[in-house]
């Protein structure tokens, strides 16, 4: 964990920079007007996948595009498996 925890810090600013750039796309799932927003941010999700050496790719569907991306370990490794979004919800109504 010592050699985890030291690549984190290492690396904290360009994480951090990653996670911003991905939270400036208004990517509002629930608003029409922000369908391609809602690919950007896809894409920029997979790209970060690929660029960290896991294979990704969009998966296009009738609605927003998935990312699937899958990291083969070596055999009797443990497996960790992530399942997040990377679409946002509205403010609205804002009372």
């Amino acid at each position: 964990m010592e050699n985890v925890a030291a690549f984190i810090e290492k690396n904290r600013e360009a994480f951090v920079s990653d996670l911003l750039e991905l939270l400036r796309i208004p990517s509002v799932s629930a608003d029409p007007a922000r369908r391609e927003d809602m690919v950007r941010c896809a894409t920029r999700t997979a790209e970060l996948l690929e660029e960290a050496g896991i294979p990704a790719r969009l998966e296009r569907t009738p609605g927003h595009p998935i990312v699937a991306a899958r990291y083969v370990h070596p055999e009797n490794q443990k497996t960790f498996l992530l399942y997040a979004h990377y679409d946002v919800q509205p403010p609205d109504p804002l009372e």
